[in-house]
């Protein structure tokens, strides 16, 4: 079974869906706004049948199925008919809608749900508002620009990850606290236009990456 976290980014307004592989094999996996599909996303930026979530060998792909919008996947424009493997964490952009993949079984193997477990942090997973930063602080120190996607906070490697408006900050924030308590590390950056979840990378991935060590804990929430 592959789930999904769905984003209206207009209203905000988010919901879970799962594709199990016995609907795909069938020939479901539809996404598109034709009530019809898997996956329904009323939007007029939407095609009637827009994509499609593929099951082979045991792995889920993304294939976009020529829409008029176009598709995106971790940012990367989606060619008609091109297979994107999906794991956990990856995003697809389709119109106005983000699909977070939040589950993913890989190598044919199944997801076993795990009992949750208190995650060791360097502040307490309900101090959320310790763990948004402001922008321009970290251009001041040479760790955000047009070039970087990623840096490094407190010795853990972290990736650019969905962008919300701010009339969605509380959205953003319930989401990376979501994260938090499910065991995963992630932060809040404000920008002057827009906020962005930046989410811990896993693997052992050997780069420069600047280091973020902040002297005096910028809290966005005590404006």
């Amino acid at each position: 079974m592959i789930k999904f976290l769905i984003i209206d980014d207009q209203t905000g307004e988010s919901q879970e869906e799962n594709l199990m592989p016995e609907t795909i094999i069938k020939g479901g996996g539809l996404i598109g706004r034709h009530p019809s599909c898997d996956i329904v996303l009323n939007s007029p930026e939407v095609s009637r049948v827009h994509g499609r979530i593929l099951y082979r060998e045991g792995q889920y792909y993304f294939t976009d199925l020529g829409s008029t919008g176009g598709s995106h996947v971790n940012k990367q424009e989606a060619s008609t008919n091109e297979n994107f493997l999906l794991k956990p964490n990856d995003i697809i952009r389709i119109g106005e809608f983000i699909l977070l993949v939040k589950e993913v079984p890989m190598n044919g193997h199944s997801t076993v749900q795990q009992p949750q477990k208190a995650l060791t942090l360097p502040v307490e997973p309900c101090q959320i508002e310790q763990l948004i930063f402001k922008a321009e602080e970290l251009k001041a120190q040479g760790l955000i620009n047009p070039i970087t996607a990623e840096f490094v906070f407190r010795g853990k490697r972290l990736a650019e990850g969905l962008s919300f408006s701010h009339r969605f900050r509380q959205k953003a924030i319930e989401l990376c606290q979501t994260e938090l308590n499910a065991g995963n590390f992630c932060l809040v950056v404000e920008h002057s236009d827009h906020l962005t979840i930046w989410q811990e990378e896993k693997g052992e991935k050997e780069s420069n990456i600047p280091q973020f060590l902040p002297l005096n804990q910028p809290q966005i929430g005590g404006k």
